[in-house]
């Protein structure tokens, strides 16, 4: 009989590195993350949800309410752009014609953006909105952006059996000047309403004339297709829909696997990815934070005039703007201010003004603190009319995200599925990678997770999900963590943790929590006084048991009447060997078992299973007895 298995309490190797680059590119930095920002949502009334705004757009839809969400992978340039619309008056449908854009902020190289076409109105007896083309191309030097064109939206009333009072929709663009950009590297988004219903009588959108109008580095703006037409300004009213806004410059925190959480570190919200100051390896491609420092009392966000209504004017043309902040109630001290107040926007595009943001640090901002804001830019010359507004929402959260549980299983060979339950009690978590590298720390990749809840219905708990291709190799092993966002760029790294891929074999008995995934950290080999078993959706605080064996029931029996799926062969079996597992914080149970140094151990196999003891308070089985997959374990030199 081969020696047998041995108790160790052996602490749990920290193998990570926090430097995520393509498999075959060691010395670059993580681009593959996918960052999500999203709005607030925004009523579509020219109000701002400020109650005291005066004047409004022209043309407004007080009973519609916008939300929009942007999602940037930094490894291939994608952007995906979600938006909902939701009706809510419950007496008449809605219909208009949504145009928007996408562009990288102040800090970005000017491109040439190509303005081929603009929107315009025919009326009788066309009545329909069109794209003029544009001859030659005009060509500004502008910020790299991404037109998503234009789109119908039409809501029915309020309440609508068929769901039809929301609309959705998705766009996705690429662009080379987008790679290794985050969502908060991108300015507002620029939104044009045009008025589908005119003089009372509904309108169409020609869609054929527009085919080259839109996509990456394009604008549009607008002109009167023939003489007599009505001007689109009068038919059209721009928004700028802004992301969520900390209060502050966002945090960072490192939270172990067991559950311990580190200081949070400030980050200014224009930095890079950047590690907690506690994280425990050092890289030199990646900054880490400098532990100890405190918010500025400000910072600013860019306000560029792009695809809106005074770009219906010649280049030569100035229109005299001013811009006047409106908040709705006390904001502690919170002040929001363009760095201009007056302007003359020149016909076409042009940046003009950043927004600031500033607190009074004697007047501390209470957690949680949600601020509505909104910017109008007022005609210079008639003060009741608005041209155009920005409207978002400051909160105060300072505290990122922390996970509830984590699972990495590998139920079949080639496949790891990987998943974060994530919390965050202000914001809404909204975005995660799963960080992990497959040489011990020399490369890394990233992958995004998806999100299990919808983020437009902002959970404040939310799972993360991925299937992900990894080799077959018993012998290999992975090193991972994961990283959380939420909507205003609070990020949290959870790990770092070490993974063998090993082969699972059968479900066993779900817990209360779920089903148990039973995996091991690194490659059963010889003399591994670091092997441990690790198994997800334990009961908190509770202790269970793992069982190793060297024979296995396959697909699994009860053989003792308990109600409890085995995949080991407890009555077969020549060896076996019985192991604690407690359960950490985060619902993640650990055996340590450690493999003595015996060579009469290689090429032996065995068969491990672990089973949980759950309260009166929830009963898995007649026994009260939950049971996890079979873990095959081949050990080798």
């Amino acid at each position: 009989m081969s020696t047998p298995l041995k108790r160790n309490l052996v602490p749990l190797a920290m193998l990570a590195s926090i430097l995520c680059v393509p498999f075959q590119a060691a010395a670059q930095a993580p681009k593959k993350v996918v960052t999500r920002r999203c709005t607030n949502r925004i009523t579509l009334d020219g109000s701002g949800n400020i109650g005291n705004k005066a004047p409004a757009p022209a043309f407004k839809l007080p009973k519609v309410d916008l939300k929009l969400c942007l999602s940037v992978n930094k490894e291939t340039g994608q952007v995906t752009q979600e938006v909902e619309f939701r009706n809510n008056d419950a007496a008449n449908e809605q219909r208009f014609l949504f145009c928007n854009m996408i562009e990288l902020s102040a800090a970005a190289a000017n491109v040439n953006i190509s303005n081929d076409c603009n929107m315009g109105f025919k009326g009788a007896p066309d009545n329909k909105w069109v794209c003029v083309t544009v001859a030659p191309p005009k060509i500004v030097m502008m910020k790299p952006g991404y037109h998503f064109g234009c789109i119908v939206v039409e809501l029915k009333k309020k309440g609508d059996p068929a769901g039809k009072d929301v609309f959705r929709n998705s766009q996705t663009g690429q662009s080379d000047d987008f790679k290794c950009k985050e969502a908060k590297d991108f300015q507002v988004c620029y939104a044009d309403l045009f008025n589908l219903k005119v003089g009372g009588m509904d309108v169409a959108f020609d869609t054929s004339n527009c085919a080259n109008c839109f996509g990456k580095n394009k604008g549009i703006n607008f002109a009167a297709p023939k003489p007599g037409d009505p001007p689109p300004n009068a038919l059209a009213t721009g928004f700028w829909i802004m992301s969520d806004v900390p209060v502050t410059d966002p945090f960072i925190q490192w939270q172990e696997f067991d559950g311990t959480m580190h200081a949070p570190d400030y980050v200014p919200i224009d930095s890079e990815l950047t590690l907690p100051s506690q994280f425990p390896l050092n890289i030199p491609e990646m900054n880490k934070a400098t532990p100890g420092l405190v918010p500025p009392n400000c910072y600013s966000q860019d306000l560029d005039l792009w695809d809106i209504q005074t770009m219906s004017a010649e280049d030569t043309t100035l229109t005299d703007v001013l811009f006047i902040p409106f908040v709705d109630f006390d904001p502690f001290g919170i002040v929001v201010q363009p760095d201009v107040y007056h302007v003359g926007i020149e016909g076409g595009s042009m940046d003009y003004a950043n927004l600031l943001f500033a607190f009074n640090t004697g007047m501390p901002v209470p957690e949680g603190t949600r601020l509505p804001f909104s910017v109008g830019a007022i005609d210079a010359f008639d003060l009741n009319n608005e041209f155009w507004e920005e409207d978002g929402l400051l909160i105060q959260d300072t505290v990122p995200p922390h996970a509830l549980s984590h699972s990495e299983m590998n139920p079949s060979p080639g496949i790891l599925e990987v998943s974060i339950t994530a919390e965050d009690v202000t914001t809404s978590p909204l975005a995660a990678d799963f960080f992990y590298s497959l040489d011990g720390g020399a490369t890394w990749l990233s992958e995004p997770l998806d999100a299990t809840l919808d983020p437009f219905d902002e959970p404040s708990t939310n799972e993360f999900h991925a299937s992900i291709a990894v080799p077959t190799d018993p012998n290999q092993s992975i090193v991972f963590f994961y990283q959380v966002q939420d909507s205003v760029m609070n990020n949290a790294y959870i790990g770092p943790g070490t993974m063998a891929l090993l082969q699972m074999i059968g479900t066993g008995t779900p817990g209360c929590a779920g089903a148990h995934h039973l995996c091991a950290n690194v490659p059963p080999k010889i003399g591994a006084a670091d092997f441990q078993l690790k198994c997800d959706n334990a009961p908190p605080a509770a202790c269970g048991i793992s069982i190793i064996t060297d024979k296995m029931l396959d697909p699994g029996a009860d053989p003792f009447g308990l109600g409890v799926m085995f995949h080991i062969d407890l009555l077969g079996s020549s060896q076996m060997y019985a192991f604690d597992m407690a359960c950490r914080p985060v619902n993640m149970g650990l055996a340590t078992v450690p493999i003595p140094n015996d060579p009469n151990l290689s090429g032996q196999t065995f068969f491990a299973q672990s089973f949980w003891f759950w309260n009166n308070n929830c009963q898995p089985s007649p026994s009260g007895v939950s049971s996890s997959n079979a873990l095959v374990i081949p050990v080798s030199d």
